[in-house]
C-alpha cells in the first residue's frame, strides 16, 4: 500500500491525504482541480473587482453588495474554464474561508439575487430556501398565484359549508354549478391544509369526503 501524507489545501485550507511525489514543496498544493482552478484563473483580488462594496466598507453587514459582473437568471456568474460558478456562493466561501456543502444552496436573507455579501448569504437546504421565501411573502401564493381559481372569499365559504355537513365532492359541484369549475381533490386538499395553508385558522378535523 502506498504512502500517504497529509498536507494542507492551499485554497481551502484543508487537510488531505497524497503521494508524496504528487506534493510539490514550497510551492502551494490543492486538494482537488476545483481549488486549483479558483486559484489559478481568478484570485481573490479579481473576484472583488467585481462586487461593489457599499461604501460603509467591507465591514458593513447591513447593505446588498451588488455584483457587477455577467449575471445569469439574475445571479452572478462567471466562467473558469469553460466551468460556471454562482458568484455569491463563492463570495461566501472567499469571506468565511471554508467550501459550502453541495448538497446545500446559498440562500439570500435580503431575496436579492444579485447581492453578493457574505453577510446577506446562508446554507440552507431547498426546503429551508423556499420556506423563506413563502415567509417573507417572496412566492405567490393563494389568490395572488396567476393559476388559482378561487379567491380567499370562496375558501371562507369552502370551510364554512364543510362546517354545515358538505362533503368535498358536494362542495365541487356547488362551485361548477356556479361557474367556477374545480374538483373534489382540490377541495379535499384545500380542506386538509394541503393548499391555501395561510387562510386554515383552525386545526384540521375529520372530514366528509
Amino acid at each position: 500500500m502506498p504512502t500517504l501524507v497529509s498536507a494542507v489545501c492551499y485554497h481551502c485550507k484543508k487537510t488531505f491525504l497524497r503521494r508524496p511525489a504528487h506534493l510539490r514543496p514550497g510551492k502551494p498544493n490543492y486538494c482537488s482541480p476545483q481549488c486549483h482552478n479558483l486559484n489559478k484563473r481568478m484570485t481573490i483580488d479579481k473576484i472583488w473587482r467585481f462586487v461593489a462594496v457599499c461604501s460603509h466598507g467591507r465591514d458593513c453587514p447591513y447593505c446588498c453588495w451588488e455584483w457587477c459582473g455577467t449575471l445569469r437568471n439574475g445571479y452572478g456568474a462567471f466562467c473558469i474554464r469553460r466551468r460556471r460558478f454562482v458568484a455569491h456562493r463563492l463570495l461566501w466561501e472567499v469571506w468565511h474561508h471554508q467550501s459550502m456543502p453541495t448538497h446545500l444552496e446559498a440562500a439570500h436573507y435580503c431575496h436579492r439575487r444579485s447581492c453578493v455579501s457574505p453577510s446577506h448569504i446562508h446554507p440552507a437546504t431547498t426546503k429551508e430556501n423556499m420556506a423563506d421565501s413563502v415567509r417573507d411573502h417572496r412566492v405567490l401564493h393563494g389568490e395572488t398565484h396567476n393559476m388559482a381559481k378561487l379567491c380567499n372569499e370562496d375558501v371562507a365559504t369552502v370551510f364554512a359549508l364543510h362546517k354545515h355537513g358538505f362533503t368535498g365532492s358536494a362542495i365541487a359541484r356547488l362551485f361548477t354549478a356556479n361557474g367556477t369549475p374545480i374538483s373534489n381533490v382540490s377541495i379535499n386538499s384545500i380542506l386538509r391544509g394541503f393548499t391555501w395553508k395561510h387562510l386554515r385558522s383552525v386545526s384540521p378535523h375529520k372530514l366528509l369526503l
